[in-house]
């Protein structure tokens, strides 16, 4: 199957052919070598292979619930990326695992016509909130429904996070978690309104009812931690009974941070935190 711009505009083109119109599947081809910008035969194998359309009795061709939705899209690049979606889903290119550690790990393999589709759905840049939304359902579909609620929830964390910097620096914080999985830190803020020295930010997030809240850290993570110091923070954000934020500074974590004995070596570690030992790192600043 294709992946190009040329095949995608093309696609939604013959989708609103088919919609008016009744098409024979198996004369497509020959009545038409080229349409729109892309060859045929390429627009009608993609088209059916993403189940845009169907075959009906005759050859007759129909459009499909899918390929409604992309009909009925108010924008191009909302077409195109419900398109690039769904061929994602049912090609499964080499790179779609990558798109799970952020969407700037998965560009360093598009090829250059894969590249211009992104571009052209304005997929690659800014964190509008549908931006973020479709990248997360990708890396939802590449690295198994399991992970569904926890992104959702990290993803409200690091989302308040960032308003909350926006609040006390006036600066948009960057959204590094959105770009890679492996900086060490979801956010790039600052210091201070004044001191615009680099600050960054882990940020954990839990729905948890208990008493205890748990955290994990990875190795990672503290490595950053380690080495960036008095430039590192941890924001943990609790939603229940109501939402309140924790900040805790690197020194103050490190105390819960394990070390490396004999062969013993460690990736991760649980954090388990009772609300009450939490409350001395609350947050007055809460929006």
């Amino acid at each position: 199957m294709s992946f190009s711009v040329g095949i995608l505009y093309s696609s939604q083109s013959f989708l609103e052919l088919v919609k008016e119109n009744e098409l024979n599947g198996a004369d497509f081809p020959g009545i038409f070598t080229k349409y729109v910008v892309a060859d045929s035969r390429a627009v009608l194998n993609t088209t059916l292979e993403c189940k845009w359309v169907i075959l009906k009795e005759n050859n007759l061709l129909k459009v499909t619930a899918k390929g409604d939705l992309i009909l009925n899209a108010m924008h191009p690049y909302e077409k195109l990326r419900i398109q690039i979606a769904d061929i994602i889903e049912v090609t499964k290119p080499s790179w779609a695992p990558l798109i799970g550690y952020g969407r700037s790990e998965a560009v360093k393999y598009f090829s250059e016509e894969v590249l211009q589709c992104f571009k052209e759905a304005y997929l690659l840049e800014g964190y509008e909130q549908k931006v973020i939304e479709w990248w997360d359902k990708l890396a939802i579909i590449s690295r198994g429904l399991f992970e569904d609620v926890r992104l959702e929830v990290g993803r409200k964390g690091e989302t308040l996070s960032r308003q909350y910097e926006k609040l006390r620096i006036g600066v948009d914080p960057i959204w590094q978690a959105i770009e890679s999985n492996f900086s060490g830190y979801d956010l790039l803020s600052q210091i201070d309104e004044e001191n615009s020295e680099k600050l960054k930010i882990e940020v954990k997030a839990t729905t948890s009812k208990t008493e205890n809240i748990s955290i994990t850290i990875t190795k990672l993570e503290w490595n950053v931690a380690k080495t960036s110091e008095r430039n590192y923070i941890f924001h943990i954000w609790t939603f229940y009974p109501k939402r309140e934020l924790f900040i805790l500074t690197q020194k103050e974590m490190s105390t819960h941070i394990p070390i490396n004995q004999g062969n013993g070596v460690w990736e991760s570690v649980e954090i388990i935190f009772s609300r009450e030992h939490l409350k001395q790192y609350k947050s007055t600043d809460i929006f």
